[in-house]
């Protein structure tokens, strides 16, 4: 293994602009594609980003001066602290999310009624509380809000359903 850290004020010498430091990690033995051994990873800093990529590679991790993190990408939007270009698998994802629901089941509160759901849907094209197709195509999923939307959703639907078993219920005592 070999770690080489070469100074900022000195040019390095494979294609890398004055400036940046370069350390080369060397991995033996080869890896796939790359018999000899020799693989090497650059970790470059440069514009304040961190970058660790392997050489001529698109997609490396990189970690911004505020603590921003990107892996598979470089660009890393305001306001992100994590982007990722690729798949992300986890056993769990926890969202924090404030004024949650469950307001919705309190007798007290005020659904819409059915008219009032279809006049929404056929004016805006998207369920209530919920980013249209379009907004999330451009923009993303804002998983948050969304979750939330579908929850309040849910619980209106379940709410609907339970006045309408009611009503079928008192229907046919009168039969």
């Amino acid at each position: 293994r070999k770690l080489l850290i070469e100074d900022s004020n000195n040019p390095v010498s494979d294609g890398h602009p004055t400036g940046i430091q370069l350390l080369e990690h060397y991995i033996n033995p080869g890896t796939p594609g790359n018999p000899s051994g020799d693989y090497r990873w650059d970790i470059v800093s440069g514009a304040g980003n961190f970058l660790i990529s392997p050489p001529n590679a698109s997609n490396p991790f990189t970690i911004t001066p505020q603590g921003n993190v990107g892996i598979g990408t470089s660009d890393i939007p305001s306001g992100i602290k994590l982007a990722v270009c690729g798949t992300i698998k986890a056993k769990e994802v926890v969202i924090e999310m404030d004024n949650w629901c469950d307001y919705r089941l309190d007798p007290a509160f005020k659904r819409m009624n059915a008219q009032e759901k279809l006049n929404y849907i056929l004016s805006y094209g998207h369920l209530p509380e919920m980013d249209p197709g379009d907004v999330i195509e451009k923009n993303g999923l804002y998983t948050g809000k969304n979750l939330k939307g579908m929850m309040a959703n849910i619980e209106d639907n379940t709410m609907d359903i339970i006045e309408l078993y009611q009503v079928i219920k008192k229907q046919n005592e009168v039969i």
